[in-house]
């Protein structure tokens, strides 16, 4: 004999599907963000995210003639720096 908790299976297939919908609702257009919206982000002039953009190693894109920045690719560089610059110290 099977046993199954059928209340259980339900509620995580709800969970599921709220997570797919919370998926389905990310808007591209906010995946990739600008030098523009980077100095923003930052409090720095566009000039200084330029710079930063430029580091080696920066996930910078170019989409067009326009560079971009994936917004997760920017997490994980950024703290990849933070942990580099901790252990400098």
């Amino acid at each position: 004999m099977v046993f199954s908790n059928v209340d259980e299976e339900m509620e995580k297939l709800k969970q599921l599907k709220e997570i797919i919908e919370q998926i389905n609702e990310v808007n591209i257009e906010n995946l990739f963000v600008s030098k523009e919206q980077l100095a923003t982000a930052l409090g720095c002039s566009v000039r200084a995210a330029g710079e930063f953009m430029n580091s080696p190693g920066f996930p910078l894109i170019k989409i067009g003639s326009k560079s971009m920045v994936n917004i997760f690719a920017l997490n994980d560089f950024t703290q990849q720096r933070i942990v580099l610059a901790e252990e400098r110290k």
